[in-house]
């Protein structure tokens, strides 16, 4: 007859229910998530308090209970020092955009670092929409309409999203699909050249201009591409 001791199964329960805690699914939006696949390290959230305080930051260290967000924009940093207990963080991947309200534990101020309850997966709200958020941004790159490859488009980006991309050029683009090599460059996060397909949703002259403002929807794009467009665009973001 095996017998066990209590002090063990006291242990291993607690240990079971940091692995279900650490899975819990998430339920949302008729599609079943686990909490681990959507909080990263390293991943970017946006945090705002009910007064209107924005700070943007990065995760740091993922616990049971918490997480430990640094890393925060200049401006940030200033926001941290009488940031309300209750806060709403907002926070994209590729597939969707997500939010949840929660509480502020701890603010270190010297080591400038805000601890937050890590929600229950019933709190996490995901949107099924794909809102991506866009920032104005001159990137190199290199357009070719799809049916007549030989006419290539050298140019700058108007602004940039994880949905699309616009330029301002003295030319009306013709609708259709077009494939491009984006050149992102910054002079703190290094290079990163993107190849993507794209498809013309408007081209329209400016008021008092000689400029067209055309807008380009991406198509086909993989996940990886918009992961990286979109870290790309947060870091950026944060240092504007």
């Amino acid at each position: 007859m095996l017998i066990l001791n209590k002090s063990i199964l006291t242990r291993s329960t607690r240990n079971l229910k940091k692995v279900a805690r650490a899975f819990s699914i998430l339920p949302i939006g008729g599609v079943t998530l686990c909490t681990n696949d959507i909080f990263l390290l390293n991943q970017y959230l946006e945090i705002e308090d009910n007064s209107g305080k924005q700070i943007f930051g990065k995760i740091e260290e993922l616990h049971e209970n918490k997480i430990v967000i640094s890393d925060f924009a200049q401006k940030s940093i200033y926001q941290l020092r009488g940031l309300l207990n209750e806060v709403q963080v907002h926070f994209k991947r590729s597939d969707a955009s997500y939010q949840f309200q929660t509480d502020v534990l701890s603010i270190e101020y010297k080591k400038a670092k805000l601890v937050l309850r890590l929600p229950l997966p019933e709190e996490i709200v995901r949107n099924q929409q794909r809102e991506y958020f866009r920032i104005q941004t001159r990137q190199k790159c290199v357009l070719k309409l799809k049916d007549d490859p030989t006419n290539e488009n050298l140019m700058h980006t108007y602004d940039l999203s994880g949905g699309g991309i616009s330029f301002m050029s003295k030319k009306e683009f013709e609708p259709g699909e077009y494939g491009g090599v984006l050149y992102l460059n910054s002079s703190i996060h290094g290079k990163s050249d993107l190849a993507f397909q794209c498809k013309l949703v408007h081209s329209e002259k400016q008021t008092n201009s000689n400029l067209f403002r055309s807008g380009f929807e991406f198509i086909g794009v993989t996940n990886l591409f918009r992961d990286k467009l979109i870290r790309f665009l947060m870091k950026e973001q944060l240092n504007q």
